[in-house]
C-alpha cells in the first residue's frame, strides 16, 4: 500500500473501506507499505499503480525481484 492508514485497515479490517467498502479480503491477505517486505513474501506481485509512477517503482524494486516472482500488470494511463 502506498498508504499507511489504508494498509492498517486492510489488515485489521479486512477491507479497504476508500476503494470497495462493501467487499471483505481473504484473511489470508497481508498489506504492507514496505517493498522489500512484500517482494520477500510474494511469488506473485499485481502492479497496480499509475504508469506514471512506474519508472520510480520499477527502479526501487529492481534488486528485490526474483526469476520466482510472476507479474500481474494492472496500470492504465500513458506516460
Amino acid at each position: 500500500c502506498y498508504e499507511g492508514i489504508v494498509c492498517d485497515q486492510i489488515n485489521k479490517e479486512k477491507c479497504n473501506k476508500l476503494y470497495f467498502p462493501n467487499h471483505r479480503l481473504q484473511d489470508s491477505i497481508k498489506a504492507t507499505t514496505d517493498l522489500s517486505r512484500a517482494f520477500a513474501y510474494s511469488s506473485w506481485i499485481f502492479q497496480a499503480i499509475p504508469v506514471k509512477a512506474l519508472g520510480a517503482i520499477l527502479k526501487q524494486v529492481k534488486s528485490y525481484n526474483t526469476s520466482g516472482h510472476r507479474w500481474v500488470l494492472l496500470s492504465k494511463g500513458i506516460e
